[in-house]
């Protein structure tokens, strides 16, 4: 990925030639009776990981064009930074979204600076002490992941209970294959639920197995609070060991988030049980700042474990 320098200076040209429409950001831009519903990942920090997680989420009511940069440190292995960049836009009925997908986030599954105790962790640990660079860009595969949104037609109902399906492609930029990927998400006003999932192939003649990632995500709203509970789950059509998961069980997600006057905090609680039997978890804390009307800055502790990241967001 680029470097930083460039992104913000992207960011910040974008966000003053927008200067002139209406403020809006994602979860609060939605014009018609659906924008006071909850959604699901309404409490991430970070909008790309929602997506990622689902492509339900994505809206399917006229929004801005949406960006997100999210720029990490790679933990305490390295300096190396990982960055995460993603697009949104929703139209009637329908919506769009293209990121890039790092996979090591603390929204994933495949977190590797997340499974203390875990093989994922014992065999970064061994190339560590052998030299080898270590850190959040070596040990996952970068994608590409281009999504869509439908709204189910309900007519004059979906503002009352709001049905949305997802599709996605990722490509993976390593062997040049394609993933596929689905999600459902059901919005009420005040509860969202969504089921989401996607696979990951490996190039023929190779060792492995394709593996799949499911997320069940609950989320909860009401004015200046919102709160998801999110289950990751891996399946994996062999059991060789290369495609043990890191988790004996699924990875639980817990994420409140409070909003006041352009002012949001948010905190999350990770965890699970490693393949040693050992529980593994980690917290997360965010603050995010409006700093124009259409120009917001969120610093994100532990991001990808043992980092901090910068995100900044961008209507026009």
């Amino acid at each position: 990925m680029p470097r930083l320098p460039i992104f913000i200076s992207i960011l910040l040209l974008w966000a003053f030639e927008a200067l002139a429409a209406d403020p809006c950001f994602y979860g609060l831009c939605r014009k018609d009776p659906e924008a006071d519903q909850s959604v699901i990942g309404g409490s991430l920090p970070s909008y790309i990981d929602s997506y990622n997680l689902n492509p339900a989420s994505i809206p399917v009511t006229p929004t801005p064009f949406g960006l997100e940069f999210v720029e990490s440190s790679s933990g305490a292995n390295t300096s190396k930074w990982n960055s995460n960049l993603g697009f949104v836009k929703g139209l009637r009925g329908i919506g769009a979204a293209i990121s890039n997908v790092s996979d090591n986030s603390f929204y994933s599954y495949n977190l590797v600076q997340a499974s203390r105790g875990g093989a994922a962790a014992l065999n970064a640990a061994n190339a560590y002490a052998a030299g080898q660079a270590v850190s959040a860009v070596s040990t996952v595969r970068e994608s590409v992941n281009f999504g869509s949104a439908l709204a189910l037609p309900l007519f004059g109902l979906r503002k009352y209970f709001a049905p949305n399906v997802g599709l996605n492609l990722k490509l993976d930029e390593k062997t040049g294959l394609l993933n596929t990927g689905w999600g459902f998400a059901f919005d009420t006003k005040f509860v969202s639920v969504g089921l989401g999932s996607s696979g990951n192939n490996v190039p023929a003649g190779t060792i492995g197995t394709k593996t799949t990632t499911t997320s069940l995500d609950v989320a909860f709203k009401v004015p200046h609070f919102n709160a998801d509970f999110t289950e990751l789950f891996y399946g994996t059509s062999a059991t060789a060991i290369q495609n043990l998961p890191p988790f004996k069980t699924p990875v639980r997600i817990y994420t409140a988030g409070l909003e006041f006057v352009g002012v949001s905090f948010t905190s999350a609680y990770r965890k699970a049980a490693g393949i040693d039997g050992q529980a593994v978890q980690d917290f997360l804390l965010s603050l995010q700042v409006q700093i124009a009307k259409h120009f917001s800055g969120t610093f994100i502790h532990n991001y990808i474990p043992g980092s901090n990241s910068l995100a900044l967001s961008a209507t026009l």
